[in-house]
């Protein structure tokens, strides 16, 4: 996802939930499909397999939309998080640190 399309994603979440009325999560899964539909048809097959899919899938966007355009190339595509979910039982508690928080954490312990 480049720069350009995810900051295409992002408006569109925020027009389908203000102009829309769409609940929050309605709106990021709908602008996703409308953006990215070929990706869309194929992230839902794979959340399909499991009762926190669309879930998984639903924060791994909001994540994307939260964090900016730097970060879209750098994360998992959205079928790896997805799986994931399915491997280990469903979405984490809390979102996983970044190599930086780890390293900053460890030289304080250590």
């Amino acid at each position: 996802m480049d720069e350009n399309a995810l900051e295409a994603f992002t408006e569109r979440t925020a027009i389908l939930e203000y102009d829309s009325g769409l609940d929050r999560r309605s709106a990021t899964l709908r602008a996703f499909e409308l953006c990215f539909p070929g990706d869309f048809r194929e992230c839902m097959q794979s959340a399909a397999e499991t009762a926190e899919g669309e879930t998984v899938l639903y924060e791994f966007l909001e994540g994307l939309i939260k964090t900016g355009p730097q970060s879209a190339g750098k994360g998992p595509p959205l079928n790896a998080e997805i799986k994931k979910a399915i491997t280990h039982g469903g979405a984490p508690e809390t979102p996983p640190k970044t190599h930086y928080e780890v390293t900053r954490a460890e030289k304080r312990n250590g």
